[in-house]
Order: C-alpha cells, then structure tokens, then sequence
C-alpha cells in the first residue's frame, strides 16, 4: 500500500514501489473544481501500452507513456490499474495533479493549504 499527499501530488513524485501488478487507486478530491491526476512514464517507456484500466474509472486520456484521469469536484474516484505484467521501477513513473496551493497573507490559517486529490494504491 502507498498513500500520497495533495502537496506531493501538486509537486510530482514518483512511486514509493516497483510496480508489478494491479493496483486500486483511490482519488479523493476535497477540491469544488475538478483536478487532472496523471501517472506517466520518466523515460519515455510506453508503459500504457498493456495497461488495464477496470471498475467504473472516471473519464480519462491514455497514450503510450502516460495517463491521464479527469477527477469531478468534491468526489471519489476508485479504480483498478494493471500494468499488463510489466516491471516498471518506482524511479520509472510519477504522479502529479493539478492541485491548487493557497497563498492568503491575510488568513494564515489557510495559507499553504493544498485541495485537490490525494492518492492511496494497493496491490490487488
């Protein structure tokens, strides 16, 4: 299992594992804007190629090296991700979104706050 932040989704961070199998991938976005969640490929692999993406998925783009998922505001987004039996090194494939950071000198209670998704995976 891995779980990644909305602060590290914003900035991309690649995977805390190899990845080897399925996967379900839990999206949660506090967000009231829909956010974009992108897995891609760091070496231009196509990595997509025998990708399956199963069990109601939200709307998405795929090519060879990345996928991109479409998450709707203040809702969940649960599906599985196989890889097709590949090998790909966690220093292989990033995730990043579109989160937004907040930035308000005059409430700094909010100020540095992140909305959008946060990730959890576990291998099926």
């Amino acid at each position: 299992m891995a779980d990644y932040t909305r602060e590290q989704l914003y900035n991309g961070t690649t995977s805390s594992m190899d990845l080897d199998a399925g996967y379900d991938m839990v999206l949660v976005n506090n967000a009231s804007s829909q956010i974009y969640f992108t897995v891609e490929s760091l070496t231009n692999t196509p990595i997509f190629d025998n990708a399956v993406i199963q069990q109601n998925p939200p709307y998405f783009v795929s090519e060879s090296q990345h996928v991109t998922f479409i998450i709707p505001p203040n809702s969940i987004a649960e599906f599985d991700l196989g890889f097709g039996g590949a090998y790909i090194p966690r220093e292989e494939i990033r995730f990043l979104a579109t989160n937004g950071h907040t930035y308000n000198i005059n409430d700094r209670t909010s100020s540095g706050s992140y909305f959008g998704v946060d990730l959890r995976m576990v291998e099926t």
